[in-house]
């Protein structure tokens, strides 16, 4: 080998794999989200109650509703993904989102604040980031698919220990009006330029997934290079959907984010209820957000190294303790911190439970199956932020919905854990299958 060819070897293997800066894009989108969205809007929810003069159960509705408009939307945004490519929704989510807080910023009606709430701000945040790019994640990783997409999910805990703070300061001295003006104009000038970041495959840029290096396969097989963590078939909807795992998932995803969104819209009125002053909530949400990020990114690594399905029980699993310490607290603060750990590390496994449907069905349409999945998985957890304010206006307390949605997670674990791999589909890709004896998203037991 000459100097010059080694040069350029040396060169090529110090360069960071094209994946990872997709991942460092997707990570910034979703810190936006989580920090003026996701865990952002929990500081709007009492100051729109005495605002608008509405009760806990109205103004849980919208975020239900937006569940439903999300449920029917994903097929559609998955679709479009798929054919298009994720750049162009990214671009379509951001301008979408930033528009949607720009007009709640002026809302004075509360049907008003319900529509542009699920016609747009919902929309855009549903269609151009999470669902997009891990989409992206799902095409550019295979062996440390699992670590990538737990390393974009953190950016929503990273957005929620950055932004969220930010978002509750402004909430608590200038209004929640104020705060949704100044975080449209930080998605417009951030997301958008974001997504020229984002390219459709590894193969488009000469590259393999996970940065591999082509291989050489026996004669007359050609040249390819499969990860054990996929199954190795390419699976269309019809296909998926005839198989008991496609089910299983739905339906585990549907009971965890049941018990999961059922609390979380509510999570400052219900340490507010456990005895924490409005403003104090702020340490709780921080600290949860802490524990999300760093069990995220744990999680996607143990997944990678293991099995994800059972990373995912196990997890979900810890929800149903934290769920049992929140009924019988009686509001130490100890108590109330140990709640939050338990329920964030619970919320951890999303990103994991994300990678499985890569890990069952294949790369090629990753973001139509999880629409469709979203469409089945939606209908529960719609109704769960409205059940648990009616449950708060009619006894004046949570501890109703909190046992119910203790059962709820109990019924995600043993789903998540039981998922079976699919039989191959009819007409499999090229791709060899995996071996006997592995699991999900993991190593063979």
């Amino acid at each position: 080998m000459t100097d010059l060819s080694l040069t350029r070897l040396l060169e090529q293997r110090k360069k960071v794999f094209y994946g990872w800066w997709i991942a460092i894009a997707g990570a910034i989108q979703d810190a936006l989200k989580g920090g003026t969205f996701n865990e952002g809007f929990l500081f709007y929810f009492l100051p729109i109650t005495r605002d608008l003069e509405i009760s806990r159960a109205a103004a849980s509705l919208p975020f239900s509703l937006a569940k439903l408009e999300g449920a029917f939307e994903g097929p559609i945004v998955g679709y479009l993904i798929d054919r298009f490519g994720p750049r162009s929704m990214v671009v379509a989510g951001g301008f979408l989102s930033g528009l949607g807080f720009v007009l709640l910023s002026f809302t004075h009606s509360y049907i008003v604040f319900l529509l542009v709430f699920v016609l747009i701000l919902s929309v855009g945040f549903k269609a151009g980031y999470n669902h997009a790019m891990l989409a992206s994640i799902n095409t550019w990783f295979i062996r440390r698919k699992g670590l990538a997409m737990s390393f974009v999910s953190t950016g929503s805990a990273v957005g929620g220990l950055v932004i969220t703070p930010l978002i509750a300061f402004v909430v608590f001295t200038m209004g929640w009006r104020t705060a949704a003006l100044m975080s449209g104009l930080a998605i417009w000038l951030i997301v958008i330029p974001l997504a020229l970041v984002v390219k459709r495959s590894p193969e488009s840029m000469g590259l393999l997934p996970d940065g591999d290096r082509p291989r050489r396969s026996p004669a007359g097989t050609g040249s390819r290079s499969v990860s054990r963590a996929t199954s190795g078939f390419e699976y269309t909807v019809r296909q998926a959907a005839r198989t008991p795992a496609f089910w299983m998932f739905a339906m585990a995803h549907s009971f965890r984010n049941v018990g999961h969104g059922g609390i979380f819209v509510h999570l400052v009125p219900v340490l507010v209820w456990k005895g924490v002053q409005e403003e104090d909530t702020t340490f709780y949400i921080v600290f949860m957000l802490f524990t999300i990020m760093a069990m995220r990114l744990f999680m996607g690594w143990m997944g990678d190294v293991w099995s994800r399905q059972k990373v995912a029980a196990l997890g979900v699993s810890l929800g149903i303790v934290g769920m049992g310490l929140l009924a019988f607290s009686s509001g130490r603060w100890w108590e109330l911190t140990l709640f939050v750990f338990l329920f964030g590390t619970s919320d951890s496994v999303n990103s994991t439970a994300n990678a499985m449907v890569g890990d069952l069905f294949g790369r090629r349409n990753f973001a139509t199956l999880r629409g469709w999945m979203g469409l089945i998985s939606s209908f529960l957890p719609m109704a769960a932020p409205v059940f648990t304010g009616i449950v708060f206006d009619r006894t004046g307390g949570y501890n109703i919905a909190v046992l119910a949605f203790s059962g709820s997670y109990v019924a995600s674990a043993l789903l998540y854990w039981n998922i079976p791999r699919p039989r191959p589909p009819s007409q499999p890709a090229q791709d060899q299958s995996l071996g006997a004896g592995e699991t999900v998203g993991g190593t063979a037991e």
